[in-house]
């Protein structure tokens, strides 16, 4: 219809209360600087993503599509995955699905202009999702109440810039 150009941002959460500020992380974990996976075929998307990631303290693997991200994955442990849905070859419910076999736990955030793709993460235990276009203020509060990792990043320290 005529407002389809007007995108509104809303966001699912699952497992409400897996949204401890601990999550599942050890103290030997919080220790050590988390690891996210980013993937997007979109190359600006996927900059944007991780410098606003790497800003907050995660180290970032970036990965173009599915396959790549697979490959990347290998003998890492994730701390969170951060993908695209629509992507040539695989797309993000499958990586998902694929990486969540090898950790049930692994915290997922789902990045969509398609607003129905909130619904096509069933199945993934710790998921939210996030409509495209985001603000850099709604990614970072999305992947703080999915991973329990606080941000680097606070109102007090941007309240002069």
């Amino acid at each position: 219809g005529p407002g389809a150009a007007h995108q509104t941002t809303w966001i699912v959460f699952r497992d409400r209360h897996e949204r401890q500020r601990h999550g599942r992380y050890s103290q030997e974990q919080r220790g050590r600087q988390p690891v996210a996976l980013v993937v997007d075929d979109e190359p600006l998307v996927l900059l944007l993503l991780s410098v606003i990631l790497t800003g907050r303290g995660w180290r970032v693997i970036q990965a173009s599509d599915g396959n790549d991200a697979l490959a990347k994955a290998q003998g890492t442990d994730l701390d969170l995955l951060v993908t695209d849905f629509e992507m040539p070859g695989m797309d993000g419910r499958t990586l998902a699905h694929r990486l969540c076999e090898r950790d049930p736990k692994l915290p997922v955030l789902l990045v969509s202009g398609r607003p129905e793709a909130a619904n096509w993460i069933e199945g993934v235990r710790r998921s939210a999702f996030l409509a495209k276009p985001f603000g850099i203020e709604d990614l970072g509060l999305r992947v703080e109440a999915l991973t329990g990792y606080p941000i680097a990043w606070s109102r007090d320290q941007s309240a002069g810039v």
